[in-house]
């Protein structure tokens, strides 16, 4: 059975993202990021605190990132070759990133409101400005969780379920 143009396009996806990020992951480690002092020096925020967290905790940010990016490689290959545990790790990936959209998207809009509620009534708009954005950040996350919808989609459709089971019996 021919391969899906929908395996190709993901399994390329998957593999290229994969490999962009066990490249640059490791370069969070040497690129200029405020230490957790720096960060919580200021006012107390809870955004602050949130990104506090990360700086304390870059080099395991790191190192999860490469092996999320290993793994998104290795489902990629998977996925080319029609291989079932390829669709299963590419499908994994896709909700954990299911779940970062979701979970980045919360984050913006909840610290563009705490931001502007912090500012309290002062008449100059930017409570308005502030809901706009918050708004409009809110719809764009939404929109941004599209794609792994439609990859979750394709890769539990026939088409690719078809072709990877035709596939099985096949050697290497």
């Amino acid at each position: 059975m021919k391969r899906p143009g929908s395996i190709t396009l993901i399994g390329w996806l998957a593999t290229g993202f994969g490999g962009l990020m066990v490249l640059f992951s490791p370069l969070q480690l040497i690129a200029p990021y405020p230490s957790a002092e720096a960060l919580l020096s200021g006012p107390e925020r809870p955004v602050f605190v949130f990104a506090a967290f990360f700086a304390d905790n870059l080099p395991l940010v790191a190192v999860g990132s490469v092996i999320v990016g290993a793994t998104a490689m290795a489902g990629g290959v998977g996925l080319l070759r029609l291989r079932a545990w390829g669709r299963a790790l590419v499908e994994a990936i896709t909700w954990l990133y299911l779940a970062y959209c979701l979970a980045f998207t919360a984050f913006a809009v909840w610290g563009i409101h705490s931001e502007s509620t912090r500012q309290g009534g002062s008449g100059d708009g930017f409570e308005v400005i502030a809901g706009i954005f918050a708004i409009v950040i809110g719809l764009g996350g939404l929109a941004w969780c599209l794609v792994p919808l439609l990859v979750l989609r394709a890769l539990r459709g026939e088409k690719v379920r078809a072709a990877i089971s035709a596939n099985q019996g096949r050697t290497p």
